[in-house]
């Protein structure tokens, strides 16, 4: 397995954020899009994520203010 790679973010040098590089996109669990999505399976999907390293995911159905 090849380890994520990481970054820093965050105004405050003394307390940056840590990042990985790679984010898994997850918009369709943000709500109305698909009613039949199944929590648990979604979950252990993510698990499998986090077993192998990636540790980011973005829930957001919109990623700017222009809805």
């Amino acid at each position: 397995m090849t380890a994520i790679e990481h970054t820093f973010i965050g105004r405050d040098s003394a307390h940056p954020l840590k990042i990985p590089r790679i984010i898994a996109g997850l918009w369709q669990l943000a709500g109305g899009h698909d009613t039949d999505v199944n929590v648990r399976a979604a979950a252990e999907e993510m698990g499998e994520l986090v077993g192998r390293g990636l540790t980011g995911f973005d829930m957001a159905d919109r990623t700017s203010l222009g809805y």
